[in-house]
């Protein structure tokens, strides 16, 4: 039988190797920085395409390998390009006087919103001096006596003839205190005093005053007590008239100076929303001017140990999103994205009776909400852990809406309960996740075609041609610029670049795993500085990658002990019937190796051998089958070589 001819690969072909002399540069101080990304022409486009297309649905979603400059390469694009849209508006929520659980939002155009909330909070302190001052004026005191005058007039003509009458029937007008009130009472004349009825009428049931003249006091009372409820009744009427007039006086003298505070209010915010805003707070300050004219006993400090609710804080201004300083859209990304941090929530605050109680400044913005108008970048794996999370952002890239809300199993124990006023949203989402967590999406959650219908695959390695080694030595001269690193010299480029086409396990590639080159190159600036060299030469590249290997490679090392002593069995001289050596890969997460094996097959005579009972009755599991199947290849090489 002829020998099969093999092919042997050659120690040189084995490793590719870059040729210092090729390059076209001395240091990488020669060359320019890296403007642009390299070996994502795919990836890239794809971002470029979602940013600009403005469609409902045209999120996007980045797979790729964990450190394959995944985020790097999302950052570079979003910096080119986000600064062609527009700046968003600001956003901000006030209170609904009619309906307080149904917060207001306004939108202002980008720095008027801050604006808004210093101008309102400005003309509540302005006020709280001011309306103080108004009713201690000449103008209100003596617009508030002429009505008390008028007042005190008509009462004294009312009780002038009453009293003239009551006098002639016998009888008295006692003014008797009840409940913290003054009350007349009607008293019949006896001896020259004044006697309630109903201790006269005990002095007649006793037999010390004649009934008879007792019945005629009596027919009196009821005549005159009647005409004198009337009288009241009518005195009564005045006084709420009365009354109502002073705080119609108030309330037009209040309006009156509030109008020459917000004079230049209507030329500055023309939104209708906005206007309407401010009539309906004046006319609720209209309404509880006693919160201007208390001020002092409310800071009287107080022994409970929950803070005093502020009255003129409904009159505040809630900014829940501020572009003031943005001078593109805004491009927010989420490191932390639980659900308080993407949505927002509705805080809550004790009150001095114990209660949960909250209100629409407690309301607080997540980043889906800041990045309105602009891009949110977040790690969906750090997001899809959060409770609450994948659905509420479905929710909101479906219906282009978001209702903040408190994800808090806790809140159900607030006695008030807020419904703000939902946000109209228009932010770009881009989410980056590996490859098969894409797939199981896709598969099982068909509403991620619908929000996510661009997909930027980036690669892990790219073709190694001369332009990208090129663009691969400006990557490590903008690596060196950006942090202040020593530069490389062409060889130690050169020893880099073997290095990335190694990571790659192509000889025709080049690797994109951009954050762990940019470790090495670190490293092997540390290890110049070591050796107090000015720039980074091969040496110290080999340095780095071989001390990042023994820091690793313990294991590799372990098994090598084994094969040299003997425990481990690998023939690699001659030749052996039904025996070849094979490679086993070892990923140990951070390191990867090979340890060669011995991989060898047996015959023999017959047909079943031994027969594994409890595997053909489905009684056994995998570590005892292979310990029978291991045990029958030794007995049949031993024992069955001549006869069955």
């Amino acid at each position: 039988m002829a020998k099969k001819k093999t092919s042997e690969v050659s120690l040189e072909d084995l490793r590719w190797s870059l040729d210092p002399g090729t390059l076209a540069f001395e240091t990488t101080e020669d060359l320019k920085p890296l403007k642009g990304i390299i070996g994502q022409k795919r990836g890239v486009d794809a971002l470029q395409f979602g940013m600009g297309m403005d469609r409902p649905g045209y999120n996007i979603f980045v797979t790729g390998q964990p450190r394959s400059g995944r985020m790097a390469a999302v950052k570079k694009v979003l910096k080119e390009t986000s600064q062609k849209k527009k700046v968003p508006n600001d956003l901000c929520y006030v209170n609904n006087f009619k309906n307080p659980e149904v917060p207001i939002l306004l939108s202002q155009r980008p720095g008027l919103g801050k604006e808004l909330r210093k101008d309102v909070h400005g003309l509540v302190n302005t006020l709280k001096t001011e309306v103080p001052r108004l009713f201690e004026s000449p103008d209100y005191i003596s617009r508030k006596k002429g009505i008390m005058e008028t007042y005190e007039k008509k009462t004294r003509n009312f009780f002038t003839g009453l009293e003239k009458k009551v006098k002639e029937a016998g009888f008295a007008l006692v003014n008797l205190q009840s409940d913290q009130q003054i009350r007349p009472e009607l008293m019949p004349i006896v001896d020259g005093k004044p006697i309630p009825i109903l201790e006269l009428e005990q002095k007649v049931d006793k037999g010390r005053f004649p009934r008879k003249e007792f019945e005629e006091i009596r027919k009196k009372y009821d005549e005159l007590r009647q005409e004198v409820d009337q009288i009241f009744l009518e005195v009564r009427g005045l006084q709420k008239e009365v009354e109502e007039k002073g705080r119609k006086i108030d309330r037009l003298m209040f309006k009156d100076l509030v109008s020459k505070q917000i004079g230049s209010f209507a030329e500055k915010y023309k939104d209708k929303s906005v206007q309407q805003y401010l009539q309906a707070m004046i006319e609720d300050m209209s309404e509880n001017l006693h919160f201007f004219l208390t001020q002092d006993q409310q800071r009287k400090p107080g022994m409970s140990m929950f803070p005093a609710g502020d009255p003129f804080a409904s009159y505040e201004v809630n900014l829940l999103t501020d572009n003031s300083g943005q001078k593109g859209p805004p491009v927010i990304i989420e490191s932390y994205p639980t659900y308080r941090n993407l949505f927002g929530s509705i805080e809550r605050i004790v009150d001095r009776s114990g209660i949960w109680r909250t209100d629409f400044s407690k309301i607080k913005a997540g980043s889906f909400i800041k990045a309105s108008g602009g891009y949110l970048v977040f790690n969906l794996m750090d997001a899809i852990m959060e409770p609450g999370v994948w659905p509420a952002l479905k929710r909101a890239l479906k219906t282009k809406k978001m209702e903040i809300q408190t994800y808090d199993p806790f809140y159900l124990f607030t006695t008030s309960g807020l419904k703000p006023e939902s946000i109209e949203m228009d932010t770009k989402v881009i989410l980056l996740a590996e490859p098969y967590l894409y797939q199981l999406l896709h598969a099982y959650d068909h509403d991620l075609k619908e929000i996510f219908k661009v997909r930027a695959d980036f690669e892990t390695s790219m073709d190694k041609t001369d332009d990208t080694i090129s663009k691969f030595a400006e990557f490590i001269r903008m690596k060196t610029e950006d942090e202040k690193l020593r530069p490389f010299d062409k060889t130690a480029v050169a020893a880099l670049i073997e290095e990335s086409v190694r990571m790659s396990g192509w000889q025709e590639k080049i690797s994109t795993s951009f954050p762990q080159i940019a470790d090495l190159i670190r490293e092997a600036d540390y290890w110049a500085a070591q050796d107090g060299q000015a720039k980074i030469q091969d040496k110290h590249v080999d340095k780095a990658i071989e001390t990042r290997v023994y820091r690793s490679n313990m294991i590799e090392g372990r098994l090598q002990e084994m094969i040299d002593r003997g425990t481990l069995m690998i023939d690699v001289d001659g030749e052996v019937a039904g025996q070849v050596n094979g490679l086993a890969v070892y990923n140990l997460g951070d390191y990867m190796f090979g340890k060669p094996s011995r991989i060898t097959a047996s015959t023999s005579m017959g047909r079943e051998g031994i027969i594994n009972i409890e595997r053909e009755a489905d009684m056994s599991g995998n570590i005892h089958n292979k310990g029978v199947l291991v045990l029958s290849g030794y007995m049949r090489k031993k024992y069955a070589q001549n006869k069955p």
